[in-house]
């Protein structure tokens, strides 16, 4: 399912997104500004592609990224060796009026840093849960502000390591080699997920299937009352 066609959005898939997004007329907004970024990425890195060729453009963004990464180390490393821990609160989810807390324990060891969540509120009603993408990205947030003059690429956050001991858990991998991405559907790399509730124990049972309807991993979650 693509958005942008040959440039162009497409008008009933926007439809369906903005159908199932809180304030969906904010968050056109977005969709558009991301838009505009990739093509403006994808028009400035053919440019450079065009002027120095593909290996070149390769080896320097390598280059950056090794460069970013040796900076940040080398400002992680000033930091003294230790644990650091944080607490703060939000009122309420704007659904339970309760508050929710955000604990943070950051563990310093030479040139490394990890971030542990553990302690935090569970899930909520409210529309104030983060996925493990949104996580990551407040703690690389936080870390390019303490370290503003760092430059900012996927080499800036190598030293970062972000706890996942009680977050997401790896459950079943189905994934094309390495090296290879993008694939077209027939590859057999396309899949999507069946829910179906049981009437009487209220048992949902979670099922990813593949394009020819197989079930390749399934999982039955129990109703948690209270």
């Amino acid at each position: 399912m693509k958005l942008w066609k040959k440039g162009v959005m497409d008008q009933e898939i926007l439809a369906i997104l903005m159908s199932n997004m809180r304030i969906a007329d904010q968050r056109i907004g977005d969709i558009k500004a991301q838009g505009a970024a990739l093509t403006t990425g994808e028009q400035r890195l053919t440019a450079l592609i065009d002027r120095y060729g593909a290996s070149v453009v390769k080896q320097a963004i390598a280059e950056m990224r090794h460069r970013a990464e040796r900076q940040m180390r080398a400002r992680i490393a000033a930091i003294p060796d230790g644990v650091y821990e944080g607490t703060s609160t939000v009122d309420s989810d704007g659904v339970v009026d309760a508050p929710l807390t955000i604990r943070m324990k950051i563990t310093k060891r030479a040139e490394d840093l990890t971030f542990d969540l553990t302690g935090s509120s569970p899930p909520c009603r409210g529309p104030m849960n983060s996925v493990i993408a949104t996580t990551k990205s407040a703690i690389y947030l936080a870390i390019k502000h303490v370290f503003p003059e760092v430059p900012i690429n996927a080499g800036t956050f190598g030293p970062n390591e972000l706890d996942d001991t009680f977050g997401p858990e790896v459950r079943f991998i189905k994934a094309p080699p390495a090296g290879q991405a993008n694939l077209a559907p027939s590859a057999g790399y396309q899949f999507f997920g069946h829910v179906h509730i049981d009437g009487r124990s209220e048992v949902m049972t979670v099922t990813l299937k593949d394009r020819a309807n197989a079930a390749l991993w399934s999982i039955g979650l129990e109703p948690r009352l209270g």
